[in-house]
């Protein structure tokens, strides 16, 4: 295993941690949209290079 995605992909072959991570999904959808938001406002803020283009 040398990254993330394959150790993910082994552990999702057991089926009750299959069910778990699948239950956990609507979860890390809603996180996901938090950081997407948070991204692009960022970029609508700093449209440049973000906040470290300030300094």
């Amino acid at each position: 295993m040398t990254n993330f995605d394959e150790f993910l992909e082994e552990q999702l072959q057991n089926p009750k941690f299959k069910a778990e991570w699948d239950t956990l999904e609507p979860e890390f959808s809603i996180v996901q949209a938090i950081i997407d938001a948070r991204k692009q406002t960022i970029n609508i803020v700093y449209p440049s290079n973000g906040p470290e283009s300030l300094c």
